[in-house]
C-alpha cells in the first residue's frame, strides 16, 4: 500500500487507458520490495494488520488458512476500494524455489464503476541452500479492466545469463477492441513508464512518457532488509491495533530488537 498515490491518479484521470496505465503501476509498486531475501513471517490463523494510509483510506488484511497460507485483505478510500487474496503456491527445486502466485487483485474505481483484475507473474527465489540468495520475477502480468475490455500485458523478463535481462519489464496497454494505445517498458525493481503509441505498439515520434511508478529509495545496510515504508509498518504510530494484531506479537517484537533467543523463545 506504499503507491496508493498511483490509485488516486487513476481516480482523476479523465481517459480509460490513462486510468488503467495508473492502476498498472500501484500494482507493479510491490516487485519493488521483493529483492528481500529474508524468510517471510507465516501469520497464526487469524492473525491480522491494520494500517491507516496517508490518502484517508484503511486497510486490513488477516490470515484465514495456516496450512496452506491464505490471506484476505481489503482497503479503500473515497475514491477506490482494492481486494487482495493471497495464496501462493510453492515448488520445491533444490538449490531454487518457484513461487507462483495463486491469488487474484481486484481495484474498483468508485467514480466509473470501474473493476481491474491482475494475474501477477511468478518469482523465483535462487540459490537457497549454495551460494548468495537472489531473487527474480518473471512471466507474464495481466491486468484487465473488467467493465471495458481494456488490457496492460506486460512480460517480465526471466534473468538470463550474467544477468541479461534482469529486471526488464515491457508490454502494452491494448483498449477493449484489442488496439495497442500505449507502449509501456521498465524495470520491475525500479520504475515503469507508460507511452503513447500507434496500433503497431511503437512508441509515437516526438511523445514524451509518463512515469506511473518509480521505487523509493532504500535504507543502506538494513539488517532485514525493509523499505522504509517496511519500518514505519513495525512501528505502527498511532494506531491502536486490534488484539489479533501481528504487531503485538513478542516474537516479532524481540526480533526486532535483534533478541532471536527471546523471538525463538516466545515463537
Amino acid at each position: 500500500m506504499e503507491y496508493t498515490s498511483a490509485l488516486d491518479a487513476a481516480a482523476a484521470a479523465e481517459d480509460e487507458i490513462d486510468r488503467l496505465a495508473w492502476v498498472a503501476g500501484f500494482c507493479l509498486g510491490p516487485f519493488g520490495g521483493n529483492e528481500r531475501t529474508w524468510k517471510p513471517f507465516n501469520p497464526l490463523l487469524g492473525e491480522t494488520f491494520e494500517l491507516d494510509l496517508p490518502c484517508g483510506g484503511r486497510f486490513l488484511a488477516e490470515q484465514v488458512s495456516h496450512h496452506p497460507p491464505i490471506a484476505a485483505a481489503h482497503a479503500s478510500s473515497t475514491a477506490w476500494a482494492y481486494d487482495i487474496v493471497s495464496a501462493p503456491t510453492t515448488k520445491f527445486l533444490g538449490n531454487a524455489v518457484d513461487i507462483y502466485p495463486v491469488g487474484r487483485s481486484r481495484i474498483h474505481l468508485k467514480a466509473t464503476g470501474e473493476t481491474f483484475s491482475l494475474v501477477p507473474p511468478n518469482s523465483k527465489a535462487h540459490n537457497l541452500i549454495v551460494g548468495r540468495t537472489w531473487v527474480d520475477c518473471y512471466g507474464d502480468f495481466s491486468l484487465i479492466n473488467t467493465k471495458t475490455g481494456a488490457r496492460c500485458s506486460l512480460r517480465f523478463t526471466p534473468c538470463g545469463w550474467f544477468g541479461a535481462g534482469r529486471y526488464e519489464v515491457a508490454g502494452h496497454i491494448a483498449d477493449g477492441a484489442g488496439v495497442k494505445r500505449r507502449a509501456v517498458a521498465g524495470a520491475w525493481n525500479s520504475h515503469l513508464d507508460v507511452t503513447p503509441c500507434g496500433p503497431d505498439g511503437v512508441a509515437s515520434p516526438g511523445a514524451a512518457p509518463t512515469r506511473v511508478w518509480a521505487c523509493a529509495a532504500k535504507p543502506e545496510g538494513d539488517k532485514y532488509g525493509f523499505t522504509h515504508f517496511a519500518r514505519t509498518l513495525c512501528a505502527g504510530a498511532g494506531l491502536a491495533p486490534l488484539p489479533s494484531d501481528s504487531r503485538r506479537r513478542p516474537d516479532r517484537a524481540s526480533l526486532a530488537a535483534g533478541d532471536t533467543g527471546a523471538a525463538g523463545a516466545a515463537k
